[in-house]
C-alpha cells in the first residue's frame, strides 16, 4: 500500500530518525509517510522502549537500532543520534513525535548543530497534522495511513487468543440487542434483567455458567416479568424456539454457524453481557461507510503477557476508537469499566486514540465529567460516555461522535 502521495516529496528522505516513545503508533505512521522506498529507518530507543523498536523493525527491516542508555542523559542522547548520523549517508529527517523530552529536546540540537541538511517533522497528535519546521501550515494525515487492528497488535508484539478476523466484526441478533436496549432505558427493566441473569446464567458464587451442567436450571426459563415480555419475545425469535424455556446447547445448534457463539458459554457471556458489545458493534458497521471506518474488532482478548481484552475496537485512518460495555448502571462500576478502556486505548492507539463506554447509566454526561476530573486526562475530548437514552439509537450517536 502507497499511502505517501499526501506528503511532498521535499519532506521524505533516504535516512529518517525517529525517537521511539511508549506507542509505536506515530513512528509507524511517519515512517511510511516519510521514509522513500528503500530508505533506512534509524529507531532512537531507551531499554523500556526497546521491544517497540523490535515490533517497528518487524515492518521495516532494514531499521537500524541506536540505543539511549539513559533517555534523560544528555550525553546518552547526543552519542545516539551521532551514530545516527554517521550512518547516513544520504539525505535524513529527524522525525521528534516520540520518546522523552530530553530526547526530543536533544537530539533536535544535535542535528540543528551538525550543519547537515536535515529534514525536521512532528505529527500533532491533537489534530492529526504532520508538520515541517520551515512550513508555516501542516498536513492532515489522518487518513494518509490506515493500519488494521491486527497490525496495530502485531507492532506492539501483542498477541490476540483469536484470530482478529473480518468474519468475526458482523453485527449479530440485531432484534434481540435492540429489546434488550429497550428494558434497560428504565431502572425496573435493569434490575428485572439482572435478577434473571443472576437466577439462571450464574451459579451460586456468582460466575457466569460455561457448560450445561452447571446449570442451575435447564431448560432456561424465558423472562416472564412485566418489563421483560418485549425481551421474551425477541428471544423466542431469535432463537427459533416456541414454548416457555430453552435448552442452551438446542440455542447453539441453532445459531451455528456463528463467530461469536460456537458453545454454551458463549451463549450464557452474550446473554449476561456481551450484548451491549454486539449493540456497540452495529453502531460502528452502520456507520462503516459514511465515516470511513475501515477496520472493527470485537471481544479481543490477548495472551498473558499484556493480559486485558478490550469490547469493541474501530479504526478511522490510524485514529484508534476503543469502547468499553456494560448493561450495569452502577456508577462505581460504570467508572471502572470507562478508565480501563482508557488506559487500554492509550497503551494500543496512543494519544491519538478516543474512548468511549456503552452502559445503561442514567447521567452520562455526568459520569463522564467525574471521570475527566479524577483522571485529569489532558485528551478529555476524546472521552465519550453513552447511556440509556443512547441505546435505541447508538448508530446515530455514534455517528456524531465519529464525525
Amino acid at each position: 500500500m502507497n499511502n505517501q502521495s499526501v506528503v511532498p516529496d521535499s519532506w521524505k528522505t533516504d535516512h529518517l530518525i525517529v525517537l521511539v516513545g511508549g506507542n509505536p503508533i506515530p513512528n509507524y505512521v511517519v515512517s511510511l509517510l516519510l521514509l522513500n522506498e528503500e530508505g533506512t529507518l534509524h529507531l532512537i530507543h531507551s531499554p523500556e522502549t526497546e521491544e517497540i523498536a523490535k515490533g517497528l523493525a518487524r515492518k521495516f527491516p532494514k531499521a537500524q537500532f541506536h540505543e539511549v542508555p539513559d533517555p534523560a542523559n544528555r550525553t546518552h542522547i547526543r552519542a545516539a543520534i551521532s551514530a545516527a548520523l554517521d550512518k547516513a549517508n544520504a539525505s535524513v529527517g529527524l522525525n521528534y513525535t516520540g520518546g522523552t523530552k530530553a530526547m526530543a529536546v536533544h537530539a533536535y540540537q544535535m542535528v540543528c548543530e551538525s550543519k547537515r541538511k536535515v529534514v525536521l517533522t512532528y505529527l500533532d497528535s491533537r489534530s492529526l497534522e504532520l508538520r515541517q519546521d520551515e512550513q508555516a501550515l501542516g498536513i492532515s494525515v489522518k487518513f494518509a495511513v490506515k493500519p488494521g487492528i491486527q497490525d496495530i497488535l502485531d507492532i506492539q508484539n501483542i498477541s490476540p487468543l483469536r484470530p482478529v478476523t473480518e468474519a468475526s466484526v458482523q453485527p449479530i441478533l440485531r432484534s434481540l440487542n435492540q429489546a434488550l436496549a429497550q428494558a434497560h432505558t428504565s431502572d425496573g427493566g435493569i434490575g428485572e434483567y439482572s435478577n434473571w441473569c443472576c437466577k439462571y446464567l450464574r451459579d451460586d458464587r456468582g460466575k457466569l455458567v460455561e457448560k450445561t451442567k452447571d446449570l442451575k436450571t435447564n431448560p432456561i426459563p424465558f423472562p416472564d416479568t412485566p418489563g421483560l415480555q418485549a425481551v421474551a419475545a425477541a428471544m423466542r425469535e431469535a432463537f427459533a424456539i416456541d414454548a416457555v424455556d430453552f435448552d442452551p446447547q438446542v440455542v447453539v445448534n441453532q445459531l451455528n454457524p456463528n463467530p461469536y457463539i460456537r458453545k454454551i458459554g458463549h451463549l450464557i457471556k452474550y446473554l449476561d453481557g456481551g450484548w451491549p458489545e454486539q449493540l456497540a458493534m452495529a453502531a460502528f458497521f452502520d456507520n462503516k461507510i459514511t465515516c470511513d471506518i475501515h477496520d472493527l474488532a470485537c471481544s479481543v482478548e490477548t495472551t498473558e503477557r499484556y493480559n486485558f481484552e478490550f469490547d469493541v475496537a474501530a479504526l478511522q485512518g490510524y485514529q484508534l476508537y476503543a469502547v468499553s460495555c456494560t448493561r450495569s448502571n452502577d456508577t462505581a462500576l460504570c467508572k471502572s469499566k470507562l478508565f480501563e478502556a482508557a488506559i487500554r486505548a492509550g497503551q494500543l492507539g496512543g494519544d491519538e486514540a478516543k474512548v468511549g463506554l456503552v452502559c445503561s447509566h442514567n447521567d452520562p454526561e455526568k459520569l463522564r465529567r467525574q471521570v475527566i476530573e479524577l483522571w485529569r486526562s489532558a485528551n478529555s475530548a476524546h472521552i465519550r460516555v453513552f447511556g440509556r437514552d443512547d441505546l435505541l439509537r447508538l448508530a446515530e450517536r455514534f455517528n456524531g461522535w465519529l464525525s
